[in-house]
């Protein structure tokens, strides 16, 4: 009788705290340089965060215990994950020297399009997926072109053999290879916004999944054979939310792990889906914060750069849009 009443306590507070995003500004307030934690959310910012970290196993990082190197979460990126998921953005610098963008804040670092942020967080969740697989003894490939007819050069994030998932409930899943294609989509961004993520439940997963596959499998333009691989694409919304593909991937390698559905009990298949749930959302995480550290690296690398060439005689400033190498690699 303690739990349910605990339940439905939690459950009346939550819905006074999605009530209350309604008392938002529809247009928000950026942090500035005097106030670097300050601003104010706008109410559709809100609300697609919100329903971002409402989704099914969006919250695993809360849960995952640092057991292995997968499900661990180093301090400075705990601190920064903790802030984005408050909704609480930190000021960055009055211009984002890649794409000219006033007033560049930790939010725009995550979604920059010109300094290589898909890149940065699409990388380590590939690994990480791949990792598992191989713990697994799942045999597979990554950044694999083989599967591809068409004569354009595509690759896959991830290839699963066929038959790999001996196990797998799904006739699908059993017979077909695995094309696994990791992107990420950020709720809060302008396209999605637009696109219904404020107002609609995994709006910005969906859209990402549904352009992968007219990317790769559009009507008339498939660029696989569909008789022996199936596209998977796996969509991880920034604030932790699966797409409706992801979660059937999760649902059905754990369901083949613990060897099928008659294989193994629901709470040995539970306990496999939770933790591949946790490193999916561990690796999201601290690859969003990582890539908000290193944007930061990046401007004070600049700024640093400037007043070098400033203190030296004839100096040249540079181009505006340059960038050093504390990206990893010259974007220019």
């Amino acid at each position: 009788m303690q739990g349910k009443i605990g339940k439905f306590v939690q459950r009346v507070q939550y819905d006074r705290y999605v009530a209350s995003l309604d008392a938002l500004p529809e247009t928000g307030r950026p942090p500035g340089p005097d106030d670097p934690y300050g601003g104010v959310e706008s109410r559709d910012m809100a609300r697609a965060r919100q329903r971002s970290m409402a989704g099914s196993g969006a919250m695993a990082c809360l849960r995952a215990r640092p057991m292995d190197h997968a499900r661990t979460i180093p301090a400075s990126e705990f601190v920064l994950m903790g802030q984005r998921f408050l909704g609480v953005e930190t000021y960055m610098a009055p211009e984002c020297p890649c794409c000219g963008t006033q007033d560049a804040d930790s939010r725009h670092a995550r979604i920059c399009p010109r300094s290589g942020a898909q890149v940065n967080q699409h990388q380590p969740l590939v690994h990480a997926l791949s990792r598992t697989l191989k713990q697994a003894c799942i045999q597979h490939g990554v950044e694999d072109g083989s599967p591809f007819t068409a004569d354009r050069d595509l690759r896959m994030d991830v290839v699963v053999l066929p038959g790999q998932l001996r196990e797998a409930s799904e006739a699908s899943f059993r017979h077909k290879g695995l094309l696994i294609d990791v992107t990420y989509a950020d709720p809060q961004a302008a396209g999605h916004l637009r696109g219904g993520s404020a107002t609609n439940d995994g709006s910005a997963a969906s859209t990402s999944e549904a352009r992968k596959s007219a990317h790769y499998a559009s009507p008339g333009h498939v660029s696989f054979d569909e008789r022996s691989f199936k596209l998977v694409p796996l969509a991880v919304e920034s604030f932790g939310r699966l797409g409706v593909s992801g979660y059937e991937l999760v649902d059905q390698l754990a369901t083949s792990m613990v060897g099928g559905s008659g294989g193994g009990d629901v709470t040995q298949k539970g306990v496999v889906k939770e933790r591949l749930l946790q490193i999916i959302s561990v690796t999201t995480q601290v690859a969003i914060s990582r890539r908000v550290h290193r944007y930061r690296l990046a401007l004070r690398g600049r700024q640093a750069a400037r007043a070098r060439a400033q203190l030296q005689p004839g100096g040249s400033r540079g181009e505006v849009g340059q960038l050093p190498d504390a990206w990893g690699w010259c974007l220019d």
